[in-house]
């Protein structure tokens, strides 16, 4: 048997077994190499004392070994982040040579090229695989007595860690290190900062940019205005430019949407406000993929809850066509967008939706507000194709599992299935009962004739394409 690039099987299964081998003796390779390079730098002198003033100061060798690993960070070459990962918790995440490198890197990180892509992905890689300090200090690599870090350590290397961290926010970061950078300084950083506040001018500049370095900047800039009483003019309707249909067609929608509702969460919001964005959301519906309709409907809904006083959005019969609307989509600013005066309209034309699911949440509106805000349910598009194809033909009774999800999250959309009448028993039983199932019918026999005969019907290009 040969394969389709002319090798034998057995030569495939061979050539599998080599590249896992050379997979396993690279590693190897690679651990041997971090080893020898560990031990070679322990053989080094890194401390001397001043001759003239009797203080202890760096080696030319150790400043070599500083200099020479940052211009290996600037070398122009991706290194792999396995290889960073190991290069860092093995030997340059150590206290005493972590202290030196950070000392001097936010000064080196202004002279790296600004338009070199593996370079800023190598600092990123190295400043993310530094345990925090608060946590973790990596023993010294030197065994020498007096050493610069033998008073304060902790204390030192949390400070040298965020002034490292600053130094490369400040920098000019590629786009595409950018998009990597932000979610994750926003997650596992900002927290952990004595001076969070140097950090706005990096949040502040991407938000600036728009589009989907403004939304990943969001969920810093909303912990920057709360709990460190940072001033944004003008936040919300900066927010609300960048609510529009194509945000619900990005990967993170999801933390778009949670994001949202964390904003709009105080009570203390002026109604045009959340009334502008509900209005917003109501017309992003009718553009929605379908994994989207959902949470973004339990969204408007607990907005509603939330807010008792937009509730008229909902008990208003105007518009009856869509130029008397008086909401402005095109309006930048929510106080000119007039959304206080229209309705929610939308939401009943989503009552029509083809998906079942979507059609009893958007119901809604024909009810009484809930007490209680319910849970906003995230679920992709192949679990609800797959729940939907997972009931029987005809009887539009949802599965166990998908009665389950509805009974976690809370709501009250769906309307209870009615139960059905118990079977007659002892003489009163019908014998020979059967179960109705409801079968698609079909055959094995062609159809007559042409599906479409000659002639049924003409499109002319011109009319429905054009450039």
């Amino acid at each position: 048997m040969t394969a389709a690039n002319g090798c034998s099987k057995e030569e495939v299964l061979t050539n599998g077994h080599l590249d896992e081998n050379l997979e396993e003796e690279r590693e190897s390779d690679d651990d041997e190499s971090v080893e020898d390079l560990r031990e070679q730098i322990r053989k080094m002198k890194p401390y001397e004392r001043d001759t003239n003033t009797g203080r202890v100061i760096t080696t030319k060798s150790l400043r070599d070994l500083v200099q020479g690993f940052c211009s290996f960070l600037d070398s122009g070459t991706k290194i792999l982040p396995k290889v960073m990962k190991n290069l860092t918790r093995d030997i340059f995440a150590r206290c005493d040579l972590l202290f030196e490198i950070c000392r001097v890197l936010p000064d080196q990180l202004l002279k790296f090229r600004c338009d070199s892509i593996s370079t800023w992905q190598n600092v990123f890689h190295f400043l993310k695989f530094i345990p925090d300090p608060r946590v973790t200090v990596i023993p010294r690599i030197f065994g020498v007595t007096n050493h610069p870090l033998k008073n304060h350590k902790k204390k030192k290397m949390i400070k040298i860690f965020q002034d490292a961290w600053i130094g490369f926010m400040r920098c000019t970061l590629p786009q595409s290190v950018l998009l990597v950078a932000i979610p994750y300084i926003t997650e596992n950083l900002l927290d952990k900062l004595d001076e969070p506040h140097k950090t706005a001018d990096f949040f502040f500049k991407a938000f600036d940019r728009g589009d989907m370095f403004a939304i990943l900047s969001l969920g810093a800039i909303f912990k920057l205005i709360v709990y460190h009483n940072f001033e944004y003019p003008n936040f919300y309707d900066h927010v609300y430019s960048l609510t529009k249909p194509s945000v619900l067609y990005l990967d993170q929608k999801e933390k778009f949407i949670a994001l949202l509702d964390k904003f709009l969460s105080s009570t203390h919001i002026p109604n045009y406000v959340v009334a502008g964005f509900i209005k917003r959301l109501c017309r992003m519906l009718l553009l929605a993929p379908l994994d989207a309709q959902e949470p973004v409907l339990g969204l408007i809904r607990n907005l509603l809850t939330r807010h008792p006083n937009v509730a008229t959005l909902i008990h208003r019969d105007v518009p009856e066509t869509l130029d008397s609307d008086p909401f402005d989509d095109s309006a930048t600013k929510l106080s000119d967008c007039g959304a206080i005066n229209s309705s929610l309209w939308e939401i009943r034309s989503l009552q029509k939706h083809w998906h079942q699911s979507v059609a009893k949440r958007a119901s809604f509106v024909d009810k009484k507000l809930q007490q209680m805000e319910s849970f906003v349910r995230f679920r992709c598009q192949d679990e609800l194709f797959s729940n939907m194809m997972g009931k029987s033909f005809g009887s539009g009774e949802d599965n166990l599992e998908e009665k389950y999800s509805r009974a976690q999250d809370g709501s009250d959309d769906e309307e209870p299935v009615a139960k059905k009448r118990a079977p007659n028993k002892g003489k009163f039983a019908r014998k020979h009962q059967d179960n109705k199932v409801h079968a698609i019918p079909t055959n094995f026999t062609p159809p007559t004739g042409l599906l479409l005969p000659e002639n049924s019907f003409n499109l002319v290009y011109e009319k429905f394409w054009s450039v």
